[in-house]
């Protein structure tokens, strides 16, 4: 019985019960700010966001999702010798951010999004790949989205109107 309910409730409830529970993000560089820690579950950008704000991205991926926090501990010694110490040594401090092995050739960001938008695309993962240490490319797939066939086979299976 509470599973039929559940199922016949409406979108506008759903969302009314997350905010509730306190599991929300209003603002934008909030809602970024998780986008890049990978904790968004669900984003939902207002028809009158400003369209430089309104990012053309329709699927961004984080490849490689952090595996272990990175973490600051101090102590206090004799009143006058402060020691900070980085690194998971009995794992204390706070959490300063997190880390994940990344080895060379491997992709770190995918990015989906329409061919208009290739120029914005483009600048975004520039100003992002100067957040991450070492040397990062970028490279434009010859496949069509994230799928497994290349732009000119799925527009000849588009325009069959058969793409499997």
């Amino acid at each position: 019985m509470w599973n039929i309910k559940k199922a016949l409730e409406s979108i506008n409830s759903r969302l009314a019960l997350v905010m509730k529970s306190g599991k929300y993000v209003l603002g934008y560089k909030q809602t970024l700010k998780t986008l890049r820690q990978g904790k968004a579950k669900l984003i939902i950008i207002a028809n009158n966001t400003p369209p430089l704000r309104c990012m053309p991205l329709s699927c961004l991926e984080m490849t490689t999702p952090p595996s272990s926090s990175q973490r600051n501990g101090s102590w206090i010694l004799r009143k006058s010798f402060h020691r900070l110490q980085t690194g998971m040594r009995g794992a204390y401090g706070k959490p300063q951010g997190t880390v994940a092995r990344v080895n060379i050739g491997q992709p770190i960001m995918s990015v989906r999004s329409s061919d208009k938008f290739k120029p914005a695309v483009i600048e975004a993962l520039r100003r992002a790949k100067f957040k991450f240490p070492g040397r990062q490319k970028i490279y434009v797939s010859k496949k069509w989205g994230f799928t497994k066939y290349d732009r000119e086979e799925y527009e000849t299976l588009r325009d069959q109107n058969s793409p499997k």
